[in-house]
């Protein structure tokens, strides 16, 4: 009956729109014209800007071992999907995961079975689906452990994501530990330990801590920990990291004129602090900040996930053969 009778307030385009990108090829071409279609949610409109030119089918179904020579640490499942407007505009971020987990000695295996993980239809009302996707998404991660013996599931600089599947044990009525093996990538480095060299990056940042992160996940801490590591790096906290962007459960959609006042202030200390990049943990905050920077003329300030960051780190260490773990 709620799925009859809620829908949160989203705009029809929206709630059309989640019916239909669940294939691959319609998200490609959902991306390809959003920045310039009228009517396109604005949530859409930050993925494409977000977007980069690395394929994510080149590593859907493949197998990343560590190094020659470097002892491996244990076997994770990484979680990205093709049929997610998220990972289809942030490929980057997905080879950026690849390379620090290998490199850190993880042998890393990417799925090309899961699907969206359900947030997006939990906060449009849509229970019916979100629990659909819950159950299949267990049964993949079960296919897998029970094949291949996983560690960890890793889900990549995605707060939102990590913070649904956390929620899967009450929605499914199951106990699987999910709270341990589920991880932020940074959440399980600042568990194990950093290994190689850190290299200098020389830029000013500030942070903006993903909501679901920090209070679901736990996770933000690690984060901060692992990022505070590298080299070169000046770090300038927002007084406001700890409080949402506006960004969450879609609210841009639902309520733009509130999301940009919840923000507003954000940019204000940005401008302030004279940052060159802000680190975000979740890419729907990404996507939020993305469309905020560009209609505030920000783009000079980056935008960037905490992974990135450390690969770039890896990158300007002293790592012989760290590039090329993935080979495109």
């Amino acid at each position: 009956l709620g799925d009859k009778l809620t829908n949160y307030g989203y705009p029809w385009d929206v709630r059309t729109g989640f019916k239909l990108i669940e294939s691959p090829t319609i998200i490609k071409l959902a991306l390809s014209a959003s920045s310039s279609l009228p009517g396109i949610p604005e949530h859409m409109k930050g993925f494409a800007r977000s977007r980069d030119e690395e394929k994510l089918d080149y590593v859907l179904g493949r197998v990343f071992k560590p190094p020659v020579g470097k002892p491996t640490r244990g076997r994770v499942l990484l979680f990205v999907t093709n049929s997610c407007v998220a990972w289809q505009s942030h490929t980057h971020l997905v080879y950026a995961t690849i390379r620090v987990l290998a490199w850190n000695g993880f042998e890393v295996i990417v799925p090309r079975e899961f699907k969206c993980c359900g947030a997006p239809y939990m906060h449009m009302g849509n229970f019916n689906k979100a629990l659909e996707l819950a159950k299949y998404n267990i049964d993949v991660l079960n296919k897998y452990a029970n094949e291949y013996g996983i560690d960890y599931l890793v889900v990549p600089d995605s707060g939102g994501c990590q913070a649904q599947w956390l929620e899967y044990e009450k929605l499914l009525g199951i106990n699987i530990g999910l709270r341990q093996k589920v991880v932020n990538t940074l959440q399980l480095l600042d568990k194990v330990g950093l290994v190689g060299e850190l290299g200098p990056v020389k830029m000013r940042i500030s942070i903006q801590h993903s909501c679901h992160l920090m209070n679901v996940a736990k996770a933000h801490d690690s984060v901060t920990k692992i990022i505070s590591k590298i080299p070169g790096l000046e770090i300038k906290g927002l007084e406001t990291a700890d409080i949402c962007c506006g960004a969450g459960m879609m609210y841009p959609d639902r309520h733009p004129d509130i999301a940009d006042r919840i923000i507003r202030p954000k940019v204000d200390e940005l401008i302030k602090l004279k940052s060159d990049a802000l680190i975000l943990e979740s890419v729907t905050c990404k996507a939020h900040w993305a469309n905020t920077l560009r209609k505030y003329n920000l783009n000079n300030i980056k935008l960037m996930y905490p992974t990135e960051l450390l690969d770039l780190s890896y990158m300007a260490g002293t790592n012989p053969g760290y590039r090329d773990l993935i080979k495109y």
